[in-house]
């Protein structure tokens, strides 16, 4: 059985609106805490695989948790955070303090997060999830993971609340962050891509064709 799923399409851009990277991606994009730490972890797991003996042990997820710590360490002592406008379908946002932004095209993130729980990847909408300092963050890693005992109402009675996704097929991400010397880092789909002051992304709405089991037609896909 095959259907057919979105796909963005994305463009960084300097601060003299040249192009400096495109690309396409099926799942996420990201630029902040989250690219920040997977850079990390390729540059731990390059340096680890050229010693004997730690290659052998600190490897997978492990070299993941080391750099999950060093990027906890370092933003929390040196305030990693930076400022988001955002154009969504022509309609203006703007956050302070971000931590991190995701744009999703799939409900799971990272394998075990469901920051979107109603976005689909064929319906011609993205979703973006903006998080806010470590309070948000906290609270979505939380509430969001997969399986947890806690959940946005019991989070909500301690007055821990998170921003909400916002849904749209054009968006448009421009870093505002005069104390940093280079824009964050950003990924899709789990691979490195242009550090840049502005994004653009559009959602291509099912293109990207795809084998599944029959019973899963009815759905909408979500890669893990």
């Amino acid at each position: 059985h095959t259907t057919a799923m979105d796909v963005g399409r994305i463009q960084a851009i300097d601060e003299d609106e040249s192009i400096l990277a495109s690309d396409l991606f099926f799942d996420s994009m990201s630029a902040g805490f989250g690219a920040a730490v997977l850079a990390t972890r390729n540059r731990d797991r390059q340096l680890a695989e050229r010693i004997p003996f730690v290659r052998h042990f600190y490897r997978d997820q492990l070299v993941y948790a080391g750099a999950l710590i060093k990027q906890l360490a370092q933003s929390a002592s040196t305030r990693k955070t930076f400022n988001l406008a955002v154009t969504i379908d022509g309609q203006e946002h703007y956050f302070e303090s971000v931590l991190d932004v995701i744009v999703k095209n799939t409900r799971i993130y990272g394998g075990e997060w469901v920051l979107s729980p109603d976005a689909r990847s064929d319906d011609g909408l993205f979703e973006l999830v903006p998080v806010a300092g470590h309070r948000d963050y906290t609270s979505k890693m939380l509430a969001t993971l997969r399986h947890s005992p806690i959940d946005e109402p019991m989070l909500a009675k301690l007055g821990i609340r998170h921003s909400e996704p916002i849904r749209g097929a054009q968006f448009e991400l421009t870093v505002l962050a005069p104390w940093a010397t280079d824009p964050p880092a950003a990924q899709i789909d789990g691979e490195e891509f242009s550090r840049a002051d502005k994004f653009t992304i559009d959602v291509l709405p099912r293109i990207l064709n795809l084998i599944v089991p029959q019973n899963a037609s009815e759905q909408a896909i979500q890669p893990e």
